[in-house]
């Protein structure tokens, strides 16, 4: 089966276990899921030599070649790429959804952490 479109999946590292379904979720609306924890494995990207923020870079170049952004959940690193997401696809619009309360039952608590820091991406997610 061909899928039409190429989905970035923005998960929170403690989201980890929820991988596959994050994936499967994806698939199972004909699109095709690229998840940064399968295309960057932990041990040789974030946790290996290239660390935290090279990763984040590169995450953020995936998100330019996606056809559409989904958040899952909420963290720093995802409101860094929601960020990133928004600041290149005001000229392209790209779609993009939220589905935090299907996917992270703590979503609220990061949210109210990182609000000062991310208050605009929070309102452009209607978070």
């Amino acid at each position: 089966m061909a899928y039409n479109d190429l989905v970035y999946c923005a998960s929170p590292a403690r989201l980890g276990n929820l991988k596959h379904k994050i994936m499967e979720y994806v698939a199972d609306q004909n699109k095709g899921p690229l998840h940064p924890f399968n295309a960057l494995p932990y041990k040789y990207f974030e946790g290996g030599k290239l660390g935290r923020a090279k990763t984040m870079e590169v995450c953020c170049s995936l998100i330019g070649v996606c056809d559409e952004f989904w958040i899952f959940g909420i963290s720093e690193g995802t409101l860094i790429e929601a960020t990133y997401f928004f600041a290149q696809a005001s000229n392209k619009n790209k779609p993009f959804r939220v589905l935090v309360n299907e996917f992270d039952k703590e979503w609220k608590i990061y949210a109210k952490k990182y609000s000062n820091n991310y208050k605009e991406t929070l309102k452009k997610l209607g978070l």
